[in-house]
């Protein structure tokens, strides 16, 4: 089974930096098939996609049946962080910052999903990769590609920061959305990855790229970057 999760944010509404439209239905069916068909069966879904009134549960479902791309059976029931969070009662959490993510591995939650990627890889300087191998907890990384933002050529901000990490990445003749997937993908640590696309084709070349290794130098590079949080923490977007 494939490691990597579909995330679903903009199956019902525009997201991300760039705030494109909604995934079509048709599309949506296409990019469901395709993931069931490269062994993907796991799907992240939220309340906070749906319904804004609601407080944000997370969601990891499992497909049934390949032919009923709709049909889920079993999930993991998580809470978006710990305000208003009666720990017993979930069966994971969803984290934003290394301290929070520290703070469930401490408490054994079963499952934690935390943003990790090429600019927000701060979580590498706790103990929490320790942690959850110790207690057996599920990894789910998100945020890979940090809302979109790490794939635009023009971003609005961090623009910069774009150029180091383009400058980081030249000498090793891959593309900046392979960089950028594999820093992640590579990390032994992490059990699963939620990553979010528009169209079918995206996901494939997702898929395709699973079969790769990022080379340690580049990887080691990528580490040494550091990024403001203001452009690394989408809520401090202005």
């Amino acid at each position: 089974m494939s490691r990597l999760i579909l995330g679903t944010a903009n199956f019902e509404q525009p997201y991300g930096i760039k705030y494109g439209g909604k995934v079509p239905k048709d599309e949506t069916r296409k990019i469901l098939e395709t993931a069931i068909d490269n062994g993907i069966h796991m799907i992240d879904t939220s309340t906070a996609y749906i319904d804004s009134s609601a407080y944000p549960i997370k969601y990891i479902k499992r497909f049934e049946k390949p032919d009923d791309v709709f049909h889920y059976y079993r999930h993991w029931e998580m809470a978006h962080g710990f305000d208003k969070v009666d720990d017993e009662q979930w069966d994971g959490v969803s984290v934003d910052i290394p301290d929070e993510a520290l703070k469930a591995a401490k408490m054994k939650m079963k499952v934690i999903e935390f943003p990790y990627n090429v600019f927000d890889h701060d979580i590498l300087e706790s103990k929490f990769f320790k942690l959850t191998e110790k207690n057996k907890i599920t990894t789910i990384a998100r945020s890979v590609f940090l809302q979109g933002l790490l794939l635009m050529d023009n971003p609005p901000i961090g623009k910069e920061y774009i150029e180091k990490l383009d400058n980081i990445i030249k000498p090793y003749g891959i593309s900046r959305k392979e960089a950028i997937f594999l820093f992640t993908f590579d990390n032994p640590c992490i059990d699963y990855i939620v990553v979010g696309v528009d169209t079918a084709k995206q996901l494939q070349e997702l898929i395709n790229l699973t079969q790769y290794s990022i080379p340690w130098p580049l990887e080691s590079a990528i580490l040494d970057l550091k990024v403001p949080k203001e452009i690394k923490y989408p809520w401090l977007w202005k």
